[in-house]
């Protein structure tokens, strides 16, 4: 399970754009998806700007055994 979790982790920092500020952060996204898979048990954490007075949408889908709990900071 960690090959897929790194494999995983290597995709998503692969098409992340590239950050010209040091320190700056990712630039906001005007449109665009961002999936991805979190074992059970486990804790993950992004950071995206966002430009002044946007949206944002979330989904979430529990898994099929059991632990269908999930905590989200905003």
């Amino acid at each position: 399970m960690m090959a897929a979790d790194a494999a995983l982790a290597l995709a998503l920092w692969l098409l992340m754009p590239p950050v010209v500020v040091a320190g700056a952060g990712p630039p906001p996204i005007q449109d665009g998806e961002f999936t991805f898979l979190l074992p059970a048990g486990r804790k993950q954490c992004f950071y995206q700007s966002a430009p002044a007075n946007a949206s944002l949408e979330t989904e979430y889908q529990g898994g099929a055994n059991g632990g269908r709990g999930l905590q989200a900071v905003l």
